[in-house]
């Protein structure tokens, strides 16, 4: 029914995730990619990376993609996107789980893990000319916004100031330091002057945070998952969504960073 739908992709579950430590830390990762990234990234942007097995292919999306490819070590990944790139959609199923393995010995899983770090960054350097060439006008569009969004979150989020506050902040000091002189000359002695801005200081100590409601309705959402990951049978994602969730509360309550009047 869906002509555009190049793979179906469900979920793993470990037929050994309770082998020893090794094993139970790897089914909470994986449990988090499966749950959260994937199913995030099929729902929003109808594509995510094949995970190599538990899938199914299209043939047409195979072929219009120039097939199966040895020329990384993640090729399920690779066909993956040259086929998002051909404009095929993909679905994933999070109630739909195939039995698999998990590595026992940390040898085999340094292996792993090697595999998969090392096979992305082929991908990018050899992907990123069709990349540039399908996406090209996002690319651009998101240049522009990424100068005023790494300020945002770096200035403003954590109470520093950027350099056009600074700037301001030093024009108005400068003026308000010229008339102070002016005005003590004429009408206030040194002591005076000395008890006025000491009762500034402490004016500007008494200055509210600033609550951001946004930050705040993600830490409830956030914490109110986590809790139900507590209660619930395994709660594997409990200290993921918690620290998450604690880390939005306190940017919400804007308890970090200079305050700057």
């Amino acid at each position: 029914g869906k002509p555009d739908l190049g793979l179906v992709q469900a979920r793993w579950s470990f037929v050994n995730k309770d082998e020893n430590l090794l094993t139970r830390l790897q089914n909470i990762n994986l449990c988090f990619h499966f749950e959260v990234e994937q199913q995030v990234n099929g729902y929003f942007l109808n594509f995510f990376g094949f995970n190599g097995t538990a899938g199914v292919w299209r043939i047409k999306a195979l072929e219009d993609s120039g097939g199966w490819l040895e020329r990384t070590t993640v090729e399920d990944m690779d066909i993956a996107v040259r086929a998002h790139l051909n404009g095929w959609k993909f679905i994933y199923l999070n109630d739909v789980k195939v039995l698999c393995e998990l590595p026992e010995s940390y040898e085999a899983y340094k292996k792993q893990q090697h595999r998969w770090h090392s096979g992305p960054m082929q991908l990018f350097r050899l992907c990123l000319p069709a990349v540039i060439t399908a996406k090209f006008n996002a690319m651009v569009s998101g240049l522009f916004q990424l100068g005023s969004a790494y300020e945002w979150v770096v200035t403003k989020k954590t109470g520093r100031s950027s350099e056009s506050d600074l700037l301001a902040l030093a024009e108005r000091e400068s003026k308000a330091s010229n008339e102070d002189k002016i005005s003590r000359r004429h009408s206030e002695s040194g002591l005076e002057f000395l008890g006025k801005i000491q009762k500034s200081e402490a004016v500007s100590k008494k200055k509210k945070n600033k609550l951001y409601r946004k930050e705040l309705a993600l830490a409830f959402l956030l914490l109110t998952a986590s809790a139900r990951s507590l209660l619930s049978e395994h709660g594997v994602h409990f200290y993921f969504l918690l620290f998450q969730g604690l880390s939005f509360l306190v940017m919400g309550l804007d308890l970090i960073g200079e305050q700057v009047s």
